[in-house]
Order: structure tokens, then sequence, then C-alpha cells
């Protein structure tokens, strides 16, 4: 901030100098502290921050899906895989890996 505005704004209150400046017409907000952003009332109707149920660590709040669209809305389902936690699907279903394949490959500690 400037010492033309922080002297100006010194003396007021956040409301009273927002106050002000919507009235002459300046576009004006505050900065939101990221509590305050995940609890405003716009974000949660918007479901921006939706809580997912993850193993292990409880309710964890993640980042909603964005863009809204009313024939495909999209959403959070599962929270993130944990490491590894898909490597056989993967390497069965796109690699074409047989178990016994897979089993060898753990051995080696290829993976």
């Amino acid at each position: 901030m400037n010492n033309l505005a922080a002297a100006w704004a010194a003396d007021k209150t956040v409301e009273e100098a927002l106050r002000l400046l919507d009235e002459a017409h300046i576009p004006c907000g505050t900065v939101q502290t990221i509590t305050e952003v995940v609890e405003d009332p716009q974000v949660k109707a918007r479901e921006m921050v939706v809580d997912i149920d993850h193993p292990g660590s409880g309710s964890v709040p993640l980042p909603g899906i964005v863009t809204k669209m009313s024939k495909t809305p999209g959403g959070i389902e599962t929270p993130a895989p944990k490491v590894g936690q898909h490597n056989e699907e993967i390497f069965k279903q796109l690699l074409g890996l047989s178990m016994e394949e897979i089993s060898e490959l753990k051995k080696k500690k290829v993976v």
C-alpha cells in the first residue's frame, strides 16, 4: 500500500473504508484468508470445497469441480489413490500382464 492510501485508511475500519470506496464508485474488496474463503457462503453454495472421507485420514477438504455444467456436472466422489493403489489393475488392464508376470516383476523389485 502506498503512503497516500495508508494514510487515508489508517483511522478507518475495513467496513468503513469499503463503504466509502463503494460510495465513490471505486471497485474494492477485502483480501480473504484461506479460512475465510473456505467458510464463505458462496464457496459453500457452489461446492467449491467438498469434504471426502479418506481411509486413515478421516474427513478431508478437497477442491470441488470449478466449472458447473447442467448436463455433465461432475463431482468429487473419492480421495486420491494411495501410491501404488491401482498398480495391479493398470498392469493387467493396460499392459496385459498376468498375475504371474506381475509377481515376477515384484520379486525382481521392478515394481
